[in-house]
């Protein structure tokens, strides 16, 4: 009979498993054998014997380690239990399985992947928030402005030469080159998952909501043969997308794809409305450094390529269409319809 035999034969005995180890020491020199087959174990600090006895039951000739980096050697808890998963918080965070797993009971019990992504979460943040801080946002707190910067201010220069001569070794290691940056991949992954290129683009925040009503205003007047063609922010399909000749997205906002027609909505700030503004002011909040001369240079350029890409274009204001609803709107039914009529 072998140790692991005998051993088993004594669990089978137990009414519990709490009296194992006494158990296995009241047994003719059984205990002193158990301590001699597990010499691996005698490396390690304060090895219970528990331990001892369940490397020798599940054959095992060493402890564990990690499951992420198979580097680190894990805990042992219990016989019953035997090795935690991982070495660090860092690395079962990380573990794809994990991940996996945390989704799909995030998806069961709070119908979301991520429990940050729910509204009990958010209400709850908020409200602590207010609670403590009077803010919804922490980062809003006078607290967490003189934390930045205080860190920021205590930086020497060669503190700071450090941490980008840091990040530099680490680009260089993991990547091949000290300037090496993943937006190209970051935009290619954002197109796979989500089909746009930056997560600001799915919080629906980047379209004017004015915009919308113009646009949902025109698609219930059009046939179907258009509509399964048409692109604008709120319909699933999203804006239709152009690569420019830097290899750069455009997001039209509304395109009728089989007559090659589409509308630019122009917002008064954040376009630089002619009308309201002069070409030194800074309207746009978003970029606030850009003269309203430098924003209709750039509008002038996209405006150009989409016409270059045989596109029929129509520029509307916001400052139009709020006061000429119909007016506008008929316009660009009637051009649609020369534009259909013309293809």
């Amino acid at each position: 009979m072998t140790l692991k035999d005998e051993i088993l034969a004594v669990i089978k005995n137990l009414k519990s498993l709490h009296s194992l180890i006494t158990s296995l020491k009241s047994q003719n020199n059984l205990y002193d054998r158990i301590l001699n087959s597990t010499p691996f174990l005698n490396k390690f600090q304060n090895v219970r014997t528990s331990e001892r006895v369940y490397c020798i039951i599940y054959d095992l000739v060493d402890r564990q380690k990690c499951k992420e980096c198979g580097k680190n050697y894990v805990n042992y808890i219990s016989f019953n239990i035997g090795y935690v998963k991982f070495c660090s918080h860092t690395c079962g965070s990380i573990n794809r399985e994990t991940k996996l797993k945390n989704k799909e009971t995030n998806l069961t019990k709070y119908g979301k992947q991520w429990f940050m992504q729910t509204t009990r979460f958010k209400k709850e943040s908020k409200i602590t928030l207010l609670k403590n801080y009077n803010v919804t946002n922490y980062s809003k707190t006078n607290e967490f402005r003189e934390t930045i910067n205080k860190i920021t201010l205590s930086r020497t220069k060669e503190e700071i030469d450090q941490i980008t001569k840091k990040g530099k070794e680490s680009k260089r290691k993991n990547h091949g080159d000290e300037n090496f940056n993943n937006r190209k991949k970051f935009k290619q992954t954002m197109m796979d998952r989500y089909g746009v290129e930056t997560s600001f683009r799915l919080s629906n925040r980047y379209y004017s909501k004015i915009s919308q009503n113009l646009f949902w205003n025109l698609y219930k007047e059009l046939p179907e043969n258009l509509k399964v063609s048409t692109y604008f922010a709120e319909l699933p399909k999203n804006e239709y997308r152009m690569i420019d000749l830097n290899n750069d997205s455009i997001y039209i906002d509304f395109t009728i794809l089989d007559i090659k027609f589409c509308i630019e909505f122009f917002g008064d700030i954040y376009h630089g409305n002619p009308n309201i503004f002069n070409e030194n002011d800074k309207p746009n909040f978003f970029y606030k450094n850009l003269t309203c001369k430098q924003i209709w240079e750039k509008d002038k350029k996209r405006i150009n390529f989409i016409e270059d890409n045989g596109f029929k274009i129509l520029i509307i204001w916001e400052e139009e269409y709020l006061k000429r609803k119909n007016e506008v709107v008929n316009r660009c039914l009637e051009v649609i319809k020369i534009q259909s009529d013309f293809k």
